[in-house]
């Protein structure tokens, strides 16, 4: 995205804003998918004594 934005003119600072802009967005949403994913996994994949079950609660 940012090669695109300096090839079509635009000021390389700014360019670069929106790079961090972007990367950011892309760390937040997979760093949320991440703590989302272990919060509502964890009574699937856990026992009542913090044991490791891998075939889940059936």
């Amino acid at each position: 995205m940012m090669t695109g934005q300096i090839l079509s003119g635009v000021s390389p600072l700014l360019a670069i804003e929106y790079q961090i802009v972007i990367l950011l967005g892309i760390l937040g949403s997979v760093g949320l998918s991440v703590i989302l994913f272990i919060l509502l996994a964890y009574k699937n994949f856990f026992n009542q004594d913090a044991q490791f079950s891998p075939e889940g609660k059936s």
